[in-house]
């Protein structure tokens, strides 16, 4: 690593950028109620159906933080990380709550990201350049402080608008093309 190359920080999002968070939750959710909801129908953040509620079904996962483990890797996520780490500082953010920051860095270090990471709810308050994120409430604050945010393809934030300093990317491939690597 050349730190004189790597004159800018990409801060990214772990829960729908890095892992699927949801995949676990809606499983647990059917094994409990029987009731199958599947992740595109999850349209936004308060998304409710019947007995499902996302925020609800979220906190009962995250209640036990050895579900954390559970959660599998996004496709791509660190070969593409990989890549952009060679002309770039990364550091991981989320806003998991703190009974879990134990099992989170396990949970990146077993699954091979070893950047820093920071637990913060505000997002803009991070010191980075650059953010990938799949929520756009939080995409819109970073670009609200004149830096670019890329709004990670999601169910949950189809349709939100983009523009200006909020671009949607499609997944890790397309990130890899924009912010360098090889992929």
């Amino acid at each position: 690593m050349n730190n004189s190359v790597k004159v800018q920080t990409l801060a990214v999002d772990l829960d729908g950028v890095l892992g699927q968070l949801l995949t676990p939750v809606l499983s647990d959710f059917r094994k409990r109620t029987g009731v199958t909801v599947e992740e595109r129908h999850v349209t936004n953040w308060n998304y409710k159906s019947g007995a499902f509620s996302v925020g609800k079904e979220i906190e009962r996962f995250m209640a036990t933080p050895e579900n954390v483990q559970r959660v599998p890797v996004v496709p791509g996520a660190r070969d593409a990380l990989l890549d952009i780490y060679q002309t770039m500082k990364i550091v991981i953010v989320t806003a998991r709550p703190p009974h879990v920051e134990r099992a989170t860095r396990y949970w990146l270090l077993n699954h091979g990201f070893r950047w820093p990471m920071v637990f913060a709810d505000v997002k803009p308050a991070v010191r980075a350049d650059i953010l990938i994120d799949d929520r756009w409430e939080n995409c819109a604050a970073w670009a609200w402080t004149s830096r670019v945010a890329y709004l990670f393809a999601q169910p949950w934030n189809e349709f939100y608008p983009v523009g200006g300093n909020v671009r949607r990317v499609s997944g890790w491939p397309e990130i890899t093309r924009i912010l360098g690597g090889r992929a």
